[in-house]
């Protein structure tokens, strides 16, 4: 079938599926999302979206199936559309070429925000809608990426900057590195932000914290990678933790017992020779060890003190001090391996002999 229901107002299907005339005015397909790069079919741009915005509201996005593709930069832009569908009392048609990877990908990203979800279940649930639908590895890396970030993608989000910097990496491995892509960081300390799923091992039994699927506040579903004071009011807020068949209620009282307890610890790097700050612990490549060896590195995002020499366009080169200029480290965009014995991709690293480390802690609070 050239295209499946996914849920009342929303379609999936291939490109095909555009020529259903009939079948698209039977199921009231007001909207038309085209995720695809529709000259490589041999159509014109222009005649294509033309044809299409006589009889529909139309979205046209020139997204690759590719991994290197950064397919949730464009989730807001999609979920947005699809919502105008929605609450207009249409539905919308969401396709690519087969209908597989792309359009599946774009509609798991309104799904999950809307039921606050996970990209697993997500995927899940449109593949029982439409089998053929599946996503491409980077997608689904991806998407996982979108439900930790609290389905908001944004430069700030930490996650989804190291997801951009392992794929620029892979792509500078083969390629002349383009400092135009490269996204810096300037050394700052971290606002605190506590998610709802940090105060879950307070409340609930380690044998259902995987169950926990969202939060209730007020009678209102929010999920747990979603900060607290985007969606509390007030301590004294209903508050439910949903976690299987079973409910944790939190009364005010032992909620502020929990901010009371949280804080958070950023570490502050000062390099060795001049003290002067290089780095904190918001900006930690942090990858999972390989064995029991201690890491000898601590793996950062590319700083804005770091721009001189990133810019050269070089595939590997020394990283010094800003302040005094004694070498702190190294880079290499292709990667290296961690004395853990892990590969980390890229590798912008300070070796820790050459540093000194601060610890600062901060309250939490709403």
């Amino acid at each position: 079938m050239a295209m499946h229901k996914i849920t009342d107002d929303i379609w999936v299907g291939s490109l095909m599926s555009l020529t259903a005339v009939k079948t698209l005015s039977k199921y009231n397909i007001t909207h038309i999302l085209s995720v695809v790069d529709i000259r490589a079919t041999g159509h014109d741009v222009g005649k294509f979206r033309e044809t299409l915005q006589k009889n529909f509201k139309h979205l046209y996005l020139e997204i690759q199936d590719v991994e290197e593709e950064d397919i949730m930069q464009f989730f807001g832009q999609t979920n947005e559309f699809i919502e105008d569908a929605v609450s207009k009392g249409g539905s919308v048609l969401v396709h690519c070429i087969a209908g597989i990877s792309r359009s599946a990908t774009c509609a798991c990203a309104y799904i999950m925000k809307k039921n606050k979800w996970n990209a697993e279940e997500t995927i899940q649930f449109v593949k029982s809608k439409r089998p053929i639908a599946n996503p491409n590895k980077s997608f689904v890396e991806q998407l996982e990426v979108y439900y930790q970030c609290g389905y908001e993608i944004t430069d700030d989000k930490k996650l989804y900057r190291e997801w951009k910097l392992r794929n620029q990496a892979s792509y500078f491995a083969y390629q002349q590195v383009d400092d135009k892509t490269i996204k810096f960081t300037k050394v700052e300390m971290p606002a605190l932000k506590v998610l709802w799923r940090h105060i879950l091992h307070f409340v609930v039994p380690p044998e259902l914290i995987g169950k926990v699927r969202h939060i209730k506040v007020n009678d209102v579903v929010f999920a747990v990678t979603e900060p607290i004071s985007q969606t509390l009011k007030s301590p004294r807020d209903n508050i439910q933790i949903i976690a299987g068949e079973e409910v944790f209620a939190i009364s005010h009282e032992v909620f502020e017992n929990i901010l009371q307890k949280i804080a958070t610890k950023t570490t502050v790097l000062r390099c060795k020779s001049c003290s002067g700050t290089v780095a904190t612990s918001a900006v930690f490549v942090n990858h999972k060890p390989a064995s029991q060896t201690p890491c000898q590195h601590f793996f950062l995002e590319p700083m804005e003190w770091m721009r001189g020499e990133l810019e050269q366009g070089k595939l590997e080169g020394r990283i010094d001090c800003p302040h005094c200029h004694a070498k702190l480290g190294s880079y290499l965009w292709q990667g290296s391996r961690c004395s853990c014995g892990e590969w980390v991709v890229p590798s912008i690293k300070l070796q820790k002999s050459r540093v000194d480390q601060m610890t600062q802690q901060s309250k939490a609070s709403l």
